[in-house]
């Protein structure tokens, strides 16, 4: 005991931040509760019946009130991690009796009353809007009563009221292949239980109530302010990054905002909280009001924007965040942002379980965490200057810049998990946009509240945005020019995530006299794993089979060799090939680190029964170009080479021999059929599998390689 103790002691010594941590409630709850999450979406869920569902809500209750209650920090941890695994149980099993009704009604159609809940906004397919549920024709034990679903409708539907819809409503899509987007959680982490594609509607009502009147006419009037910039790709930023609707962006200003690291400011999130924020406090400011009642109204002002903008996970975790730090400020208790920070994680993972899994949930949390975190120890480390007035610039330069920083390093595996990328440019864009977006942001407010009552200075603040933007868009078309804005890297394994992850808190939690010495050991220690963790990867000792499928009747086999290029057999078209390619296997490859596609063949389905061949090692967007056709039982490589491929007969089946190893499958079934080459044996597996060569062999293979 002595022993652990003095150990504890030792660690406490080196890392004063440690026990500071244990002691913010918040912050432990809210690591208990995403334990909690990601080991319940480890298990199979038991099959639902009363006694379990009210023998798990009574855990769940008991679990939150030893949470919130107890003073043991143990006890606390293990109350909310038991909690969380008790709540997402009840959760998927109301999920799955949603699904269950929806699917026994699969060929009904469907009426469906209830009261628009969010504002509509254009989509590809028309306009979406939620809708709370009043009743459904369908729903006799009434589950779906006060839920909410995603209606797509043709035709666009009042700002509020009650509707009557018609049309077919499923639940959401289950994900098809491994990481697929998934439908049904996205749908879940926004508190939806289903979707509907509306025929017609019947409006049944539009009482106005006077929030509604005041949020039409600041609606029109946003409008009205918006006609006035003639520039129409200013017009789409700001309908983006102020009403979030993004069907007006162009494909040139999506990709250069995406390139140039500054996306996140046409999303509407914890940044535009902070600048409606800022200007609340800034026009307050001019008036004789105490600091709590200018507390106090700016919170009034951004929950206005929420319930005018409707419901946006991303700002509604930002405004949640504000209020407890604001209440906090309020009661005059000290604030502690990390405490504040779990508070809000802690409350909007029991609101939204499935956020956890979700990349906006991550990135805004991870950001929000390494500025907290990390900015004041990057600022520690600024440099000072003899002289006062450039001391202050660089100081600012610096603090702005360990912002940057600070949130690069946190997110970053954030991205390479979800979208593989990197933008080193936007470290230093974010310097000057995020400045020129609140410039902006805070010059339209203005114009909004001098519109109808001094008609020049709304002109002058309109004039003022429009060059802005100017300036943004400018920025972020400099991303096309410069080679190495944006780097694509393959997903990071497992272990590097957690190295990096410890490394990170290590440094944060560490005693300034120890920083040094820490990152002397484990930087270099990261650096040698990065490569070792890979080169395990790359043993080229194994092929790889792995089948993709789409909601139709097509299928794509895809076939990694130990060269690690990839072959790709479909049973369809170029069209859905290719389809397939964006939406599945591209982010499959991603996780194999340095696959490529080699090989794609196409087994159409012909009276003539021709396979065609397609090439794409150059461009990765899924334009396959048809390099030759060979006829089927035809061998496509020479019988020296190690690996080779023939069709059958009926041009469905296919016989690969790589190695020691020969392997058929078939693309009507999942079954495969493979063996030694000198042996009649036979195995059969269900894809995916993953097959081993003899050693020497595969050393012949990769030595001749491929023709």
């Amino acid at each position: 005991m002595k022993h652990i103790r003095a150990l504890l002691n030792s660690i406490y010594g080196i890392f004063p931040g440690l026990p500071f941590w244990t002691r913010l409630p918040a912050l432990m709850s809210w690591i208990a509760v995403s334990c909690g999450i990601a080991a319940s979406s480890l298990f199979p869920i038991p099959a639902h019946n009363s006694l379990l569902y009210t023998t798990f809500s009574i855990a769940a209750t008991v679990s939150l009130l030893a949470g919130v209650f107890s003073r043991l920090r143990t006890i606390q941890f293990c109350g909310f991690l038991l909690f969380s695994i008790f709540l997402c149980t009840l959760r998927q099993n109301n999920q799955e009796k949603i699904s269950r009704l929806l699917s026994d009604h699969s060929s009904d159609y469907h009426t469906i009353t209830g009261s628009i809940t969010s504002l509509p906004v254009k989509s590809y397919a028309g306009y979406k809007f939620l809708l709370k549920i009043d009743s459904a024709s369908f729903d006799n034990e009434r589950i779906l009563i006060s839920r909410h679903i995603l209606c797509i409708s043709p035709t666009v539907p009042p700002m509020h009221g009650t509707l009557r819809v018609f049309g077919k409503c499923a639940p959401g899509q289950k994900r098809l292949n491994r990481y697929d987007f998934n439908e049904l959680t996205w749908l879940n982490s926004n508190g939806i239980s289903a979707k509907m594609s509306v025929d017609s509607m019947e409006i049944s009502g539009i009482p106005k109530s006077i929030p509604q009147s005041i949020a039409d006419l600041f609606r029109n009037r946003v409008f009205s302010v918006l006609d006035r910039f003639t520039d129409q790709s200013h017009r789409a930023v700001l309908l983006a990054a102020f009403l979030n609707e993004r069907e007006h962006l162009s494909a040139e200003i999506n990709t250069a905002y995406r390139k140039s690291g500054i996306f996140h400011l046409l999303s509407i999130s914890g940044l535009h909280a902070g600048m409606i924020l800022a200007a609340a406090y800034v026009l307050l400011g001019v008036f004789p009001v105490n600091a709590a009642s200018r507390h106090v109204l700016s919170l009034l002002v951004l929950w206005s924007y929420q319930l005018f903008i409707g419901f946006i996970p991303s700002l509604f975790r930002a405004t949640l965040m504000a209020t407890l730090i604001i209440v906090c400020l309020l009661f005059q208790k000290k604030s502690y942002s990390l405490q504040s920070l779990g508070l809000a994680g802690t409350v909007w993972l029991i609101l939204s379980p499935e956020s956890l899994f979700m990349p906006g949930y991550q990135l805004s949390f991870a950001a929000t965490f390494g500025i907290i975190a990390l900015q004041p120890l990057f600022s520690s480390l600024c440099p000072r200057l003899s002289i006062p007035i450039w001391n202050s610039l660089v100081k600012w330069l610096y603090s702005t810049f360990s912002v940057s920083f600070a949130g690069f390093i946190s997110t970053a595996p954030v991205l390479l998990y979800h979208f593989g990328t990197l933008s080193i440019y936007g470290l230093i864009a974010n310097l000057a946009a995020v400045g020129l977006m609140s410039i902006c942001m805070w010059s339209f407010f203005a114009s909004l509240v001098f519109e109808s009552l001094i008609q020049p200075l709304s002109s002058l603040a309109v004039i003022v945005s429009s060059i802005t933007l100017s300036l943004i868009n400018c920025i972020a078309g400099l991303s096309n020019k410069i080679r190495w804005s944006e780097i694509a890297l393959p997903v990071p394994p497992a272990e590097i995530i957690l190295l990096y992850t410890v490394i990170i808190i290590a440094f944060i939690l560490a005693d300034r006299r120890y920083v040094r010495v820490i990152l002397s050991w484990t930087v270099p220690l990261f650096l040698l794993i990065i490569p070792i963790s890979f080169l395990l990867r790359l043993s080229p000792e194994s092929l790889t089979v792995e089948r993709f499928y789409t909601k139709g009747n097509s299928s794509v086999t895809a076939v990694k060799w130990p060269h690690r290029g990839v072959w790709l057999f479909c049973d369809g078209n170029e069209k859905k090939l290719a389809s397939i390619y964006r939406f599945s296997i591209q982010n499959w490859i991603r996780h194999n680190p340095l696959s490529f596609v080699e090989k794609a063949y196409l087994i159409e389905k012909s009276p003539r029964q021709v396979n065609s061949l397609f090439t794409d090692t150059q461009e990765k967007t899924g334009n396959l170009i048809t390099s030759f056709r060979q006829s089927a039982n035809e061998r496509l490589f020479r019988k020296t080479s190690p690996c080779s491929c023939v069709f059958s007969v009926d041009g469905k089946d296919i016989r690969l021999i790589c190695a020691d190893k020969w392997v058929n499958f078939s693309l009507k079934d999942s079954l495969v059929r493979w063996g030694d080459v000198n042996t009649a044996d036979t195995s059969i597996s269900e894809i995916p599998i993953r097959l081993t060569f003899n050693r020497r062999m595969v050393k012949l293979s990769t030595q001749r390689g491929i023709d």
